[in-house]
């Protein structure tokens, strides 16, 4: 059972926009990257769930939390796993 989710990978076309939308629309906070840069990763304000961008064809990927070890989904068509 999953306990939490701790950050969420969007792949982004546009991440000038992407930045700005998550930033100024939804009020996360930068905390690396930015507009500029192939990578982003923001948090709600005073939340522990991180949001990363990365800039390429449309996807996501999710980093769950589990009691005492983190799996990745990386392809959700596929739902493959790694610890």
């Amino acid at each position: 059972m999953v306990e939490k989710i701790s950050a969420v990978t969007l792949r982004v076309a546009n991440m000038r926009a992407s930045v700005r939308f998550y930033k100024d629309v939804l009020g996360l906070e930068i905390i690396y990257g930015g507009e500029g840069s192939y990578f982003t990763s923001l948090r709600t304000k005073g939340g522990d769930t991180i949001l990363n961008l990365e800039h390429g064809n449309a996807g996501v990927a999710l980093y769950l939390n589990r009691r005492l070890r983190s799996q990745v989904i990386h392809d959700l068509n596929t739902v493959n796993y790694c610890t």
